[in-house]
């Protein structure tokens, strides 16, 4: 799996924090410690890692799901980068990783209360 089909590792912790449900069919583990050399592991093989930090590396698919109604995307094609507007307030966020720029919008929905998981 390339890591541009999830969410990056940052956002992920991002996600987990806002309250995102850590379930889904990928996920980045790393040694309990500390998340040096994070890798993506398909959740199919999560039964081998049970010692190990693991934390849920959505899809975009599985990010949009869990988004309101009218949330608007496109990709700009001067420099590749993802736009997603919401309706609710017209915020605006951008990232050249479509998984990315989900989150982000999900991120600031939960933290302006303006999502709530169900």
């Amino acid at each position: 799996m390339t890591p541009t089909y999830v969410t990056s590792l940052e956002l992920s912790k991002k996600l987990k924090k806002a309250g995102y449900p850590q379930e889904g069919e990928f996920w980045w583990i790393a040694n309990i410690k500390s998340w040096d050399l994070p890798e993506l592991c398909y959740k199919g093989y999560l039964y081998q890692y049970q010692d190990c930090n693991k934390i849920v590396a959505p899809l975009a698919s599985e990010l949009m799901e869990r988004l309101p109604i009218f949330t608007w995307i496109c990709k700009h094609d001067i420099n590749g980068e993802y736009a997603i507007q919401n309706e609710i307030d017209l915020h605006k966020e951008y990232d050249n990783n479509l998984c990315n720029t989900l989150a982000k919008m999900y991120i600031y929905l939960v933290e302006q209360r303006l999502l709530k998981e169900k």
